[in-house]
């Protein structure tokens, strides 16, 4: 260690059922080296705020699962959001979804080329839980882990859509504590 810092030991927090979940969907093999291609399957996961979305884009035949789940019904008798509801939510709720996108997709995790999380604006909480995820798969799978700002996101995707509109484009954009 660095000169004047003690070693802490930790005892680490077991869940057990979790664990038995990533090594499903990851296994404990040596991950396939990166590859930047023109062809890309990009495994979404947003948590910015109230809802835990995931999705898997393939470049040529588009989406191919996605999964939400939202909070609304749970902060309505607050009145609004409570930023410690809303990720502990997400935390129960992401690695389910997950499942649920790859079993609709028919594809296994090991045929994801990178993995797409929501960085910001929104709460802490909610977003460290997303980037965690995300950066916890690419790391297993050794992946590019692509950070998206959350109101770029909402900006761009129409160009998912078909017709996709021509740059340059006009949008307006509002959005929660951003209007």
């Amino acid at each position: 260690g660095r000169p004047g810092c003690k070693a802490r030991e930790y005892s680490p927090i077991r869940f057990p059922q979790t664990s038995q979940r990533l090594r499903r969907l990851f296994g404990s093999g040596r991950p396939r080296p990166v590859s930047y291609t023109a062809h890309m399957r990009i495994l979404g996961i947003e948590t910015s705020c109230d809802e835990t979305g995931v999705a898997l884009l393939d470049s040529e035949r588009g989406l191919l699962g996605q999964a939400l789940h939202s909070q609304v019904e749970m902060h309505q008798a607050y009145g609004g959001v409570v930023p410690e509801l809303a990720s502990r939510d997400h935390i129960r709720r992401v690695l389910p979804l997950l499942d649920r996108v790859l079993q609709q997709a028919q594809c296994p995790a090991s045929d994801i080329d990178a993995i797409a999380v929501t960085t910001g604006p929104g709460l802490a909480g909610a977003l460290l839980v997303g980037s965690s995820i995300g950066h916890a798969i690419g790391y297993a799978l050794n992946r590019r882990v692509i950070e998206v700002h959350h109101l770029e996101g909402h900006l761009l995707s129409p160009l998912l859509g078909e017709p996709a509109p021509a740059f340059p484009f006009v949008a307006l954009l509002v959005s929660g504590g951003h209007t």
